[in-house]
């Protein structure tokens, strides 16, 4: 989701230059490159360390989506624990095919992704209250870079 941001606008800010990315599993892994000068600028889910420069820039946030039928569907919020029940309960029902055709399968989606893509039809997206549900996105770079990425700080500040 960062790469949404971030791509078009460092392609707009730096237009001379190639812009690729690169995932990797850990944040480690990418701060790794950064200190090898692999890489210029980095998305992290953490605040850098105190060589390093960068800014919170994007945060988002996770949803249940359950159909419009579901129990769950009259709730304002469900915590982690809210949704552990509601599983048992579903897989008790599947195992005796109480569910069998109606849809009432739940799923995941982001704040972000509904920015994008809206809210899906016929269905009620639930917020999940719960620290873990929420994640940050820091854009980082060597602190001696700071300035050469001044522009791209100050733009990712303004989409806040």
């Amino acid at each position: 989701v960062p790469l949404w941001d971030l791509l078009p606008l460092l392609s707009r800010l730096y237009p001379q230059m190639n812009v690729s990315t690169e995932m990797k599993n850990s944040d480690e892994e990418l701060l790794a490159g950064l200190n090898k000068e692999m890489y210029q600028l980095i998305v992290t889910h953490s605040p850098p360390d105190i060589d390093l420069y960068g800014q919170p820039f994007r945060t988002e946030r996770l949803f249940l989506s359950v159909p419009l039928e579901h129990p769950l569907a009259n709730r304002k919020a469900l915590t982690p624990a809210d949704i552990d029940r509601s599983e048992e309960r579903f897989s008790r029902n599947a195992e005796t095919g109480e569910v069998a055709g109606t849809g009432a399968f739940p799923s995941f989606i982001t704040d972000a992704h509904m920015e994008r893509d809206g809210v899906p039809q016929n269905r009620v997206v639930i917020p999940i209250i719960d620290e873990q549900a929420e994640a940050t996105y820091y854009c980082v770079c060597r602190a001696e870079s700071r300035d050469r990425y001044r522009q791209v700080f100050r733009a990712l500040e303004k989409m806040k």
